[in-house]
């Protein structure tokens, strides 16, 4: 049977991935459907086949796993498509017309074809990659940009060439023309970790808490909630200070 292994919600619709074998191949099959939040039949909208490193027995339910992460890792939709990033196959854009995906990978300039986390601004995808890499990915021109990369030499971020490191969370804040996000240094007491942001018209990061522990809501009205084992919390005043809430 298929294995459901990501969902969105848009527009009054859900839209949802099942994976499953593909009989015509060794390779899994990757499908997004929709359906109204209403209730009703689901369309299938596209589908690929993909590439899964070292996949499990095909007998095994969680065929699109790799721990600890689903084969769709996150997604975002935009200008009438939805952005897809996956553990081994980097950035899957569907229309949401109808039809089969195409790629943003290693040949658009992803320098990881596994992607943690991603978002779109305005005409600008951004996503965190594993290895310890940032790009933003302009949608009119298909330029793509590592605004920070652990294993570069040249100082031009402040986590260029200072280890790995890892984007546990991030949002978009199209207001404000940036992006804020949680680092999670992998070794250490690493003061780079916390809440940062990216400024797109700028181009500069900024560190604006040492942290903000919790896993973060989607945007809502400006703020977005920390669910923390001792409660909720929610950063506001655009998306930055964080204060007890009920």
């Amino acid at each position: 049977a298929d294995v459901l292994v990501a969902a969105a919600v848009h527009d009054k619709h859900i839209y949802y991935f099942t994976g499953g074998a593909d009989t015509a191949s060794k390779h899994r099959l990757l499908q997004l459907l929709r359906m109204p939040v209403a209730g009703g039949p689901a369309t299938v909208l596209g589908k690929t086949v993909v590439a899964v490193d070292k996949p499990p027995a095909p007998s095994s339910y969680y065929v699109f796993w790799i721990s600890p992460e689903p084969f769709v890792t996150t997604t975002a939709i935009a200008h009438g498509k939805l952005y897809a990033g996956t553990v081994s196959e980097g950035i899957l854009v569907f229309p949401l017309a109808g039809g089969n995906p195409t790629r943003i990978g290693e040949k658009q300039g992803l320098p990881s074809k596994s992607v943690h986390k991603l978002v779109v601004v305005g005409d600008t995808l951004v996503a965190s990659l594993e290895g310890g890499y940032i790009v933003t990915h302009d949608l009119t021109t298909g330029r793509t940009d590592a605004v920070a990369s652990s294993r570069r030499a040249e100082k031009l971020s402040p986590f260029d060439n200072a280890g790995p490191f890892r984007l546990d969370a991030l949002a978009a804040d199209p207001k404000r023309q940036r992006v804020l996000f949680r680092l999670t240094i992998s070794y250490g007491n690493d003061p780079k970790g916390g809440l940062w942001e990216f400024n797109l018209a700028s181009r500069q990061f900024k560190k604006l808490q040492p942290t903000a522990w919790g896993a973060w809501s989607p945007v809502i009205d400006e703020r977005i909630y920390l669910l923390q084992v001792d409660g909720l919390h929610r950063l506001n005043g655009g998306l930055v200070a964080c204060r007890s809430g009920t």
